[in-house]
């Protein structure tokens, strides 16, 4: 393992437990992508970065892989860790044509609707549309079981998933807390806390 890994790996348990209200931001989502990396057998990754690598071109997918003086082993991990971040990539407005194709506000959370009555926390009906990030986990797996789907379609697939799978373990992208100030939830939201302070909500 690269000197690069080792570094980036002692600092993510340094610094996540300061960084935990920043839910999970770049460095979350790429120790859930080296994790998925260790479960992967040798077939199955080089598979993964193949696919990857076919992205359409205006994904940017594949340009993400770059050359350098680390090991190919090497720089195909940190590919699959960046490829993690890839969904969140895509929502910088800058990038117009990238941003309407990709981008997909609603797919990054699935929220349980609940309100607190008498100390306790009461389920509540979900809205028509409370995320859609397990159903688009579903379809994504479907896709790439189909043998008939393309490359192009399978890396977008599985740079969604390698997203998704991060998002749905953050408590708030799977809860929305109903309250007088915000009768709709508070759906898929960031809180940055400045402690003690109070929160401030960033909207996903």
């Amino acid at each position: 393992m690269g000197i690069f890994i080792r570094v980036f790996i002692l600092g993510a348990f340094i610094v996540l437990p300061a960084m935990s209200s920043f839910a999970w931001d770049d460095t979350g989502h790429k120790v859930t992508g080296y994790i998925a990396w260790q479960q992967m057998s040798p077939a199955a990754r080089e598979a993964v970065i193949r696919i990857l690598r076919t992205a359409p071109e205006d994904s940017d997918l594949s340009a993400f892989y770059l050359n350098g003086a680390e090991s190919e082993n090497t720089r195909k991990l940190e590919y699959f860790m960046l490829v993690t971040t890839w969904a969140d990539i895509v929502r910088d407005r800058a990038f117009e044509t990238r941003n309407k194709k990709y981008h997909k506000s609603n797919w990054h959370y699935d929220d349980i609707f609940w309100k607190q009555e008498n100390g306790k926390a009461t389920v509540l009906p979900k809205p028509e549309d409370s995320g859609q990030a397990v159903n688009r986990l579903i379809e994504f797996d479907k896709l790439l079981r189909t043998t008939s789907a393309s490359d192009n379609d399978k890396a977008i697939a599985i740079a969604w998933i390698a997203h998704l799978v991060g998002d749905i373990h953050q408590p708030l992208h799977t809860s929305a807390r109903v309250t007088d100030k915000e009768p709709k939830g508070i759906k898929g939201q960031i809180f940055f806390f400045s402690l003690p302070k109070a929160h401030l909500a960033i909207s996903r």
